[in-house]
């Protein structure tokens, strides 16, 4: 039977995964923020048609702070340009987060057991770099992305190419 040891140095992966976590609730509170300031009462009363279409199709009320929209739907068609465009971007900010962290928290997790410093720093790295791509997308657009992204894309590559290393380590391992 095998026994696997765990290093004190995989606290650092932990607390990596926790900020990775922490930052998933900024950003989505970044979202909100934008849902409470566009979707307000005032919004609600001024496309109160949209209201009345919700309520005949549905039997419940109206969600407040136009959730769900996603930036492109109903309620967000109903934002002047400036409006839609900062919440879009917000938004996407967000949901371009929510697709990749599986991702990362899973190669952060499982290498961070054989490489833990090296998958801490890794995920460090990615972590600003979400820091960056967010705030950049949020406040020029689509554009202002791309520091963010490339450093994210080096830091996400670097991870697979440490849990493909592994992999191939521990297959080397078992066939001898």
């Amino acid at each position: 039977m095998s026994t696997f040891t765990i290093s004190p140095e995989y606290g650092y992966v932990l607390i990596a995964a926790a900020l990775l976590v922490l930052e998933g609730v900024y950003l989505g509170s970044a979202v909100m923020g934008l849902r409470r300031a566009y979707f307000n009462d005032e919004w609600q009363k001024k496309n109160n048609d949209l209201m009345d279409e919700h309520k005949k199709a549905f039997p419940t009320v109206p969600f407040s702070l136009g959730y769900p929209d996603m930036g492109s739907g109903r309620y967000a068609g109903r934002l002047d340009y400036e409006q839609w465009f900062r919440f879009n971007n917000v938004q996407r900010g967000h949901h371009n987060f929510l697709e990749q962290v599986w991702g990362v928290m899973s190669l952060l997790l499982v290498g961070g057991l054989f490489q833990p410093k090296t998958f801490a720093v890794l995920a460090t790295i990615y972590i600003v770099s979400r820091a960056l791509y967010a705030k950049g997308y949020s406040s020029q657009g689509p554009k202002g992305r791309e520091a963010g992204a490339i450093l994210g894309i080096l830091s996400l590559l670097g991870m697979v190419g440490c849990v493909i290393k592994v992999g191939v380590a521990l297959i080397k391992s078992g066939s001898k």
